[in-house]
């Protein structure tokens, strides 16, 4: 892969002492640029944002003169988060899911995940509750003669209890999910 000269220089100026030298196969920067790329594979729509962050991580990969930490530069902390996310979104229906899981998943600690989420906005419950009420309304409104019963329907997405879909349901939609299926079969004849 070529990279401009500026694009890594722009990140640390020590870049240039480190060009042609081994990059140690344990370095985590490299096993994220690596996991990244693969992102390039993915849509063309994100090519600019993920060449970016390429850029930050081969430089991080290079310089090599300081451990990696949590805090050490936002395009590792980034890397990490749409990892986190990502895989969230692939296993969300999944009623055994857990911050562990993933964490252990990307090999990093649950609370570091945890703050990784917190930086962006969200919490681990929040992301995946989000994620599994988008699908229950997408269940509950796209079968016109869908016969399950709401709790199949919080089952399919994730749900294991009932009692705690049916509020949560409520809060995200402003209706009850029997509500929300009602309104969309009267729209759908």
């Amino acid at each position: 892969m070529v990279v401009p000269r500026a694009a890594l220089v722009g990140r640390d100026r020590n870049v240039d002492n480190s060009t042609l030298q081994l990059i140690p196969r344990r370095s985590e920067a490299l096993r994220l640029l690596l996991r990244y790329l693969k992102l390039f594979e993915i849509s063309p729509k994100l090519r600019d944002a993920v060449a970016s962050h390429v850029h930050d991580l081969m430089a991080l990969a290079l310089i090599q003169h300081a451990p990696l930490g949590e805090s050490k530069l936002g395009a590792v902390a980034t890397a990490r988060l749409n990892e986190a996310r990502d895989h969230i979104a692939a296993h969300f229906l999944d009623p055994a899911l857990s911050l562990t899981k993933v964490a252990e998943n990307m090999r990093i600690s649950p609370r570091y995940v945890q703050r990784l989420l917190e930086v962006s906005g969200t919490s681990f419950t929040e992301q995946v509750n989000e994620l599994r009420l988008q699908r229950a309304y997408t269940l509950l409104t796209e079968a016109r003669e869908n016969k399950s019963r709401i709790s199949d329907v919080a089952l399919q997405a994730g749900f294991s209890d009932i009692s705690h879909f049916n509020p949560l349901f409520h809060s995200r939609f402003g209706d009850t999910p029997k509500g929300v299926r009602a309104r969309a079969r009267m729209r759908s004849t």
